[in-house]
């Protein structure tokens, strides 16, 4: 049985839409966290190729929806893997996804008419198949290695990179009017791949979502946390009263991040109990660290966090000090290991502005740099 195009447009755009207002009303209504609003966009992104896709079907001398159909689609994978970064707790860089969608969109208008459908069909191919690959890539490494849902959607981003490098060979080799390749790689099919790949993304993502909510160590690793130390939501929800405060008497805040480096090693070389001890060393740490009017909380299972005013750059030289030096003697039951391996990044309003996410990734920017040294101790400033 064979659909034509038009008919496999409205299936695929009833599909969009079922996709996108389930998983958006979901984060609207349920956890509505920058993760979930990056992955928000991929679902909008969807919506638009489907729609677009569909008016040049019925309209085939629409050629201008090529250019938003060609554009959507990328920046469909483009913020589906810019989520995955987000939710690796890693700076999301959705503004590449951006620039390579405008990109894509402006090789199509200045194509125009001429090509109709397959206007800039090797640019949208060639930001897909990089796309989509940096997405399985993202899937595969940090927390979301540990999550069987994750490396689905990453199974999935691959087998659509390696649609698309066969299509583009296909194009090359064939030509877009050739019978054969239309039967193969046509639009039907095309659409069929992204439905697809939106229908694994609304299921798969769902499901991350709530093992990220329900993640070991974002609150309490075993039953002991250290009192004082808040949850992320009990941080977010404070940090951001704080922030506004701040906001609106010009103070300068500043935002600390502890990551422990070697959680993987010491699971590894010992068990899950010495890991959760090492969690909540770590978590002692940014307690026993604050300064007298300070947040700590734990935003991640091997990442804490503090929230303070900055009145003296030395203090804040001072904090950062007493971190290394006190990880450096904390204490793991069950191990003969002495200390843990740290790094730090650390921003402030003046360079992040008073929003919570803007403070927090910017942080998590500088905190990436200071990993990136592969020295334990690394202190990272952007304030």
């Amino acid at each position: 049985m064979k659909f034509d195009d038009t008919t496999v447009a409205v299936f695929a755009t009833f599909i969009a839409i079922l996709c996108g207002v389930v998983f958006i009303l979901n984060t609207a209504l349920r956890r509505n966290d920058r993760v979930g609003r990056i992955w928000c966009l991929t679902f909008v992104s969807a919506i638009l190729f489907a729609l677009s896709d569909l008016i040049l079907g019925l309209e085939p001398s629409a050629w201008w929806a090529t250019a938003a159909a060609n554009g959507s689609a990328v920046l469909l994978f483009g913020m589906l893997w810019a989520g995955l970064r987000a939710a690796n707790s890693r700076r999301s860089l959705y503004g590449v996804a951006l620039v390579m969608a405008a990109l894509v969109v402006a090789g199509s208008l200045v194509a125009g008419s001429r090509n109709g459908p397959w206007s800039d069909v090797m640019g949208l191919h060639l930001s897909v198949v990089i796309l989509a690959a940096l997405g399985f890539v993202e899937a595969e490494r940090g927390w979301l290695a540990r999550s069987l849902n994750a490396r689905i959607l990453g199974v999935s981003l691959l087998a659509v990179a390696l649609y698309f490098v066969v299509r583009s060979a296909a194009v090359l080799a064939l030509g877009s009017r050739e019978a054969g390749f239309s039967n193969a790689f046509g639009r039907a099919v095309e659409l069929f791949v992204m439905v697809g790949a939106v229908v694994v993304a609304c299921t798969t993502i769902s499901l991350v979502q709530r093992e990220r909510f329900r993640r070991p160590g974002l609150n309490d690793p075993s039953g002991a946390e250290s009192p004082g130390l808040l949850g992320a939501d009990q941080f977010r929800g404070l940090a951001e009263v704080w922030l506004g405060r701040a906001a609106r008497d010009r103070s300068t805040m500043v935002l600390v991040l502890i990551e422990l480096a070697n959680l993987d090693e010491i699971n590894l070389a010992f068990d899950r109990h010495a890991g959760d001890s090492a969690i909540r060393a770590l978590g002692q740490l940014a307690v026993d660290n604050m300064p007298i009017a300070a947040l700590a909380g734990r935003l991640s299972r091997s990442r804490a966090a503090m929230l303070f005013p900055l009145t003296d750059e030395q203090e804040l030289w001072a904090v950062t000090d007493r971190i290394n030096s006190d990880a450096l003697s904390a204490s793991i039951a069950g191990t003969d290991l002495s200390g843990i391996a740290t790094y730090v990044g650390v921003a402030s309003t003046r360079s992040a502005g008073p929003r919570f996410d803007d403070l927090v990734e910017t942080a998590e920017a500088v905190l990436e740099l200071a990993v990136e040294t592969q020295r334990p101790g690394t202190v990272e400033y952007a304030v």
